[in-house]
């Protein structure tokens, strides 16, 4: 379960979401450029934060 994954990271949630889905859904671009978008946002996080 993602929740077990990243408990206390929504970012890295949302990016594992859309990785996971995105062969099942049917349009897999979109859902690996919200999965980057999303990672995209947790590495800015990341060098705020240092």
């Amino acid at each position: 379960m993602l929740e077990d994954w990243f408990p206390a990271d929504p970012l890295l949630w949302q990016v594992g979401k859309y990785i996971a889905r995105a062969s099942r859904k049917g349009n897999l671009v979109e859902d690996l450029k919200k999965a980057a978008w999303y990672l995209n946002r947790r590495i800015e996080k990341e060098k705020q934060d240092v």
